[in-house]
């Protein structure tokens, strides 16, 4: 599942409401509890995470907003701290949420005229996935 790359960065509009406020700290609390404890969930509780992520998919959708997930290109470089072992890299993703109407949309000529996204996104490069 995508979810446990994408604890690391996150970026999303000042909400308008309360309501669109408790739906974006849903969801990206439900994110960062997932990153930190996936490997230790048992399958029943793994599938019920993907059943409330996608109920608050729904509920941000429904308040116009869109998100979107990726892994971010690249990874974090820590030193060794013994030169003769290599550096520690760690992948790290982002999640972004944006208003609907903030994104415009065209189709992409260098994929066969497929319709594609474009908006701004703080941390890029991001390989959607």
């Amino acid at each position: 599942m995508l979810l446990r790359s994408l604890c690391s960065n996150t970026d999303y509009p000042p909400p308008n409401t309360r309501g669109e406020g408790d739906a974006i700290a849903a969801l990206l609390a439900t994110v960062r509890d997932y990153g930190d404890i996936h490997e230790e969930l048992y399958p029943h509780a793994e599938i019920e995470t993907v059943f409330e992520v996608g109920r608050q998919l729904e509920d941000l959708n429904r308040l116009g907003l869109a998100v979107f997930a990726g892994k971010l290109r690249g990874s974090v470089v820590f030193p060794a701290l013994d030169e003769a072992a290599p550096p520690t890299r760690l992948r790290y993703g982002a999640v972004f949420i944006r208003r609907s109407a903030d994104i415009k949309t065209f189709n992409d000529s260098n994929s066969g005229g497929r319709p594609s996204a474009r908006f701004w996104i703080p941390f890029g490069p991001v390989t959607l996935a």
